[in-house]
């Protein structure tokens, strides 16, 4: 179930399996803060999931944003011609 969502929202077989592994470990290092009369355990740890799979897209696009900057600015700027001794 929390493969399913979390592919549903980063498109990725590899990222999702990350995020999977994120939900786990966010809610093993925060099991005390688990409230049974909020949620079911299944419905916390989808929202952990869902919450995951959004960081990890916004992350991606964070990263791909600078990646097109740099490659940008690198085409922008002009060669330098070379030394001559």
């Amino acid at each position: 179930m929390l493969l399913a969502l979390a592919l549903r929202i980063c498109g990725q077989q590899s990222d999702a399996e990350d995020v999977v592994l994120d939900t786990f470990m966010q809610a093993w290092r925060e099991a005390h803060r688990y409230d049974p009369d909020r949620a079911s355990v299944a419905g916390w740890l989808t929202t952990i999931a869902r919450s995951r799979a959004l960081d990890h897209v916004r992350a991606r696009v964070r990263r791909q944003h600078v990646s097109d900057v740099v490659e940008q600015r690198q085409s922008e700027e002009p060669m330098s011609a070379p030394i001559e001794s």
